[in-house]
């Protein structure tokens, strides 16, 4: 912005190409540091049209300054749409880590349904088997379970 007011001022008649060449730094600005950056590049955009209507010995007519506000008003939108975008970004990525967190709970849940289904309710019919007297009955399941617990935790663990 410095470069476009030196430029206007050591050549007066080039005020309205270096008027609308200053719509790019302050675009920039408004890119790069949001609505805090548009804020600051269209306020230098109004800063240079003063630093010429104050050197050039020419006024800056109405349109000057309208087209100067303009580039303020631009710099607030534009950096107030590129906030919002961030805005929006890290919020589509807490919802993606949501939905992680999400999916590893429910998969603990599969593991932990899996494993009563699988092991716990065959502990408690050996359990009742040995309470009946049915000992070998019992020593048979239990080494079923342990073989399906052995089974499981190879499944998890490759998973």
């Amino acid at each position: 912005m410095a470069g476009l007011a030196l430029l206007g001022a050591a050549q007066p008649g080039a005020r309205e190409p270096l008027g609308m060449a200053a719509a790019l730094p302050t675009a920039l600005a408004a890119v790069t540091f949001g609505r805090r950056g548009g804020v600051v590049g269209g306020c230098g955009t109004l800063a240079l049209f003063a630093v010429w209507a104050a050197t050039g010995g020419r006024d800056v007519d109405v349109a000057g300054w309208v087209g100067a506000a303009a580039l303020l008003a631009m710099g607030v939108l534009l950096g107030g749409a590129m906030d919002d975008l961030d805005t929006s970004e890290a919020r589509a990525r807490c919802a993606e880590a949501t939905a992680a967190a999400a999916e590893e709970v429910a998969a603990r849940h599969r593991a932990a349904t899996e494993i009563n289904d699988r092991i716990v309710q065959e502990v408690a019919v050996a359990k009742w088997a040995l309470e009946s007297g049915r000992v070998e009955q019992a020593v048979s399941i239990l080494d079923e379970a342990v073989g399906a617990g052995q089974r499981l935790v190879s499944e998890l663990l490759a998973r």
